[in-house]
């Protein structure tokens, strides 16, 4: 799940399904344009994230394809990009340097950052996490130079890294949280602020992050 524009866009694990929802109060509704893309039947886990207000990326860990989708009328146009070998539960994110947007891109097999720009060419360097489990981003603010939120499942650990456009470097202290060891799932709710919820025990916390440290705040 991640915000698209004035919505949201989700993508569905058991209908293999990318939907938008838009939210008219007192109800959400899907989209009128853009309404749902059928990712085929044998897509695996997958992941979303907004590009512009109209354009997404997705990926998924069977077809192990990039793909830039345009919201239109009825659906999606859809733009094959680049194979990524061997992602498994896969999670994307924006994040900008000086101006230039990337893909920031985590998977559970290889447990590495990288970046691709929206040709799908992977810009800079790769940077190993280490042995991380389920490994979930989102990103943590914007401008010319906006930084990254992850976490895992092995260390259900915060932190928080930048990309100058070569290389991810973490900044300030990570941030051991409490968890089941199962999975996160994590998203941003406003600039420095996001929200991360415990897939097993079902909880959800608030945390914000102010340059050096991380802190719960709901």
């Amino acid at each position: 799940i991640n915000a698209s524009g004035s919505g949201i866009v989700v993508y569905d694990n058991i209908t293999k399904e990318v939907r938008c929802y838009f939210y008219s109060a007192p109800n959400w509704a899907l989209s009128s344009t853009g309404t749902t893309y059928d990712a085929g039947t044998l897509a695996g886990n997958g992941a979303v994230t907004s590009v512009t207000t109209n354009q997404i990326a997705f990926i998924d860990d069977y077809y192990n394809t990039l793909k830039f989708m345009t919201r239109i009328t009825g659906g999606f146009t859809v733009t094959p990009r680049v194979e990524i070998e061997d992602v498994s539960k896969p999670s994307l994110a924006l994040i900008t340097t000086s101006g230039s947007t990337w893909i920031a891109v985590v998977d559970n097999a290889t447990d590495v950052l990288s970046a691709d720009n929206s040709s799908c060419q992977q810009i800079g360097n790769t940077l190993s996490l280490g042995n991380l489990k389920n490994p979930s981003i989102c990103t943590l603010d914007a401008g010319a130079n906006s930084r990254i939120a992850l976490i895992d499942a092995k260390t259900n650990t915060l932190r928080c890294y930048t990309f100058d456009g070569t290389d991810f470097s973490e900044v300030g202290q990570n941030k051991k949280i409490g968890g089941a060891g199962y999975e996160w799932q994590i998203t941003q709710v406003s600039v420095n602020n996001i929200v991360v919820m415990d897939v097993y025990w079902g909880k959800i916390e608030r945390w914000s992050f102010f340059g050096t440290s991380w802190t719960e705040t709901g």
